[in-house]
């Protein structure tokens, strides 16, 4: 009841955002426990988005936004509310460049939920952190490590994501197009998907390095 009567209010302009979220805020307090606690999360941040830094008593708003919505992550939520929590929560960092704190978000979700149907997504967004962070490597390590469990299974979608991001490591974006051996690369690529593919090699093995070749 609460989550409707506040989205209600939350698209009245006559009412303003910072009382929403204190509704929101005083509720999940006595209630943690809630069934549509990552709702209220996700909608308190959202609101405190709307806030001015003088509503948020001096505080930056989109740092309230920030935390609930990682408190959103950890709630026994639907996938599509963790999801978006996950979703909103990078892009505030994103769009502060903050790569540390994306692979921290993300790092820290799939070490507590590593059976999460969300994982593979967190994953590519670990390795992009990682990239911009210049820590090629150790990018490269986690997607083959993550590819290893899911190259030949063909209904793992989100494995030509991983692949998207091992073949960017494979070519720097600081690096001219006329300073790189294509052959040489290739071969590096290819060797390194054999090795994610051995033992356990068949039609989507297969496909999946064509598909990677032809990424580069």
């Amino acid at each position: 009841m609460i989550y409707r009567l506040a989205f209600i209010d939350s698209n009245d302009k006559e009412v303003s955002p910072d009382k929403i979220v204190r509704d929101l805020d005083g509720f999940i307090q006595v209630h943690p426990k809630d069934p549509a606690g990552g709702s209220i999360y996700c909608l308190l941040a959202d609101t405190a988005k709307k806030m001015t830094k003088e509503q948020a008593g001096g505080a930056n708003p989109e740092d309230i936004a920030l935390e609930a919505y990682k408190k959103a992550i950890y709630t026994e939520s639907p996938d599509d509310v963790i999801q978006y929590a996950l979703d909103s929560a990078t892009a505030i960092l994103q769009g502060r460049k903050d790569w540390t704190a994306i692979a921290e978000l993300h790092g820290k979700f799939v070490e507590t939920y590593p059976g999460s149907s969300l994982v593979m997504s967190s994953i590519v967004w670990i390795v992009k952190a990682k990239q911009r962070e210049g820590k090629v490597e150790e990018g490269t390590k986690m997607i083959s490590d993550q590819l290893k469990a899911k190259f030949g299974d063909p209904s793992a979608e989100l494995v030509e994501l991983l692949i998207d991001e091992l073949v960017k490591s494979f070519v720097p974006r600081n690096v001219k197009p006329a300073n790189i051996d294509p052959e040489a690369v290739d071969k590096q690529l290819v060797d390194l998907l054999n090795k994610v593919a051995e033992g356990k090699e068949n039609a989507t093995t297969n496909a999946r390095i064509y598909y990677a070749r032809a990424r580069l």
